[in-house]
């Protein structure tokens, strides 16, 4: 490869993540376990699409969101937002297929959309960036 040299008159600036960005799910013996969708130093914007699964027998999902620093374990209070899909039917057998879109805009805002693969029932978020 070839190397370039900048003066500081010509460096470029790319907006990126300060922190990581994890979405809590349940893994399959029911535990809860975050899942990093946005590492530290992604750069912005940003485009994340997950299909998370849950049990068939419940009716509702609560999608929680973290941010972190550290890479010890995510603490309760670094929840920053949560999305519920409500009203799904319940299946006697089978899971729940739960589309997740995350996208992260310049600015470090995050839009969270979250659909139930099944019936289409689909729940959106916003979260602006604290000043």
């Amino acid at each position: 490869g070839r190397e370039q040299v900048f003066s500081d008159d010509n460096l470029l600036s790319v907006e990126c993540s300060a922190k990581d960005i994890l979405v809590k799910a349940l893994d399959q013996s029911g535990t809860d376990k975050f899942l990093v969708v946005f590492p530290s130093g992604t750069p912005l914007p940003a485009r994340r699409q997950h299909t998370l699964e849950a049990p068939g027998e419940i009716s509702s999902i609560c999608l929680e969101l973290y941010e972190s620093l550290e890479k010890g374990p995510v603490k309760e209070d670094e929840r920053f937002a949560q999305i519920v899909l409500q009203d799904l039917d319940v299946k006697a057998e089978g899971l729940h297929r739960i589309l997740t879109i995350l996208t992260m805009k310049r600015d470090g805002s995050l839009h969270v959309t979250c659909t139930d693969q099944d019936t289409g029932k689909s729940e959106a978020i916003t979260v602006e960036v604290a000043s």
